[in-house]
């Protein structure tokens, strides 16, 4: 996955650009994560990866190919994602998983695979519910949940779709560090060598999981390096660092 040159402004506002000339390159297999705070370009960034946007200025290719080539459907078949602003389905639990046109031939193994990595069976057993449970308010009988819990429930969807390149934005934002840590990893794990991640955060935590960082300000990458090598740079992420530290005191 590649972007060459790629520079990006809403048709309604041309002159306002959103995406500056951003050059990148995630290998297959390869962890990498988009940090950025709000306005900086990485969900327009993201937004174009998946084929919401169209590709103005610039190229983004795909195994080589400009993805102007392909229709949104064969990328689509390339993704599997969790978006920030995720929908909480109110069905059973196990189709707010397997929410694909696949329902009704689950992958039982996979299934039981992304419940486990997302920590979805874990919660099951305390708020006492299965797999045919009905979740939310529509129905009387629904079980609604906490958003830490819908959260999970939108990886484990995210997982169990088991694209090529997966893209997970802002996916922690209900769970605490320790269960969020434990999930990347197995998550990680999980994708083994040869699938790869994209992971949008605005938060320090983390970042030094990823194979590569890409500091994101402003619609440009103003820098991108490993965790290691970019806090030994002292440059925009370990000023950010410092900062987040220090309001974590």
């Amino acid at each position: 996955l590649e972007f060459k040159n790629l520079s990006f402004a809403y048709p309604d506002e041309p002159e306002t650009v959103v995406l500056d000339n951003l050059n990148l390159v995630i290998e297959p297999g390869e962890k990498v994560a988009f940090f950025g705070g709000d306005g900086s370009g990485k969900s327009t960034a993201v937004k174009i990866l998946t084929g919401l946007y169209g590709v103005e200025k610039g190229e983004y290719l795909l195994n080589g190919i400009p993805t102007k080539e392909l229709n949104r459907g064969e990328l689509k078949k390339k993704l599997s994602i969790i978006f920030q602003d995720y929908i909480n389905y109110h069905f059973s639990l196990i189709e707010n998983i397997v929410i694909s046109g696949q329902r009704k031939k689950v992958d039982m193994d996979l299934y039981d695979k992304v419940a486990n990595i997302s920590s979805v069976n874990k919660f099951k057993k305390v708020i006492n519910v299965d797999d045919s449970s009905i979740l939310g308010k529509t129905f009387p009988s629904g079980k609604d949940l906490s958003p830490a819990y819908w959260q999970r429930l939108a990886i484990a969807r995210m997982l169990y779709r088991n694209k090529d390149i997966f893209i997970m934005d802002e996916s922690f934002t209900y769970i605490d560090d320790i269960s969020a840590e434990k999930i990347l990893t197995d998550i990680f794990r999980f994708l083994g060598k040869e699938k790869s991640l994209i992971y949008l955060t605005r938060s320090v935590a983390l970042l030094n999981k990823f194979d590569r960082i890409y500091y994101f300000k402003a619609g440009k990458i103003v820098e991108s390096g490993s965790w290691d090598e970019l806090l030994k740079k002292k440059g925009f992420l370990y000023k950010e660092y410092v900062e987040q530290s220090n309001s974590n005191e």
